[in-house]
């Protein structure tokens, strides 16, 4: 976290550097005084691994929404092929191997 007062990196949750913790100590505010405290400029787009600029939480969801959504497509066309392939198994099985399946293989 960085410091509100200067921008300085902070130990922590520390709010404040110790700089300024310590000029404060040395320059104590009555209480009740209401302090204005400045909005932290946004950070930079940040670059991830994906390729992707990421700059905001929106953006970050949105980017996981689309590789989720892939992520369910692969599994769904992975679970396809697994059906198709043990209803191949259980024809073989109950029927044996198709002759022009045999044939094919016996002209090779």
């Amino acid at each position: 976290m960085s410091c509100l007062n200067c921008n300085r990196e902070t130990v922590g949750k520390a709010v404040f550097c110790e700089q300024c913790q310590q000029e404060m100590e040395d320059y104590p505010i009555p209480k009740g005084t209401p302090v204005v405290i400045l909005a932290q400029p946004s950070p930079a787009p940040v670059k991830k691994q994906t390729g992707h600029l990421l700059g905001s939480l929106e953006d970050e969801f949105l980017l996981s929404k689309r590789i989720v959504r892939r992520l369910a497509t692969a599994w769904a066309i992975t679970l396809l092929f697994l059906i198709l392939a043990i209803a191949a198994l259980v024809y073989v099985g109950m029927f044996g191997v198709p002759a022009f399946v045999t044939d094919a293989f016996a002209s090779l």
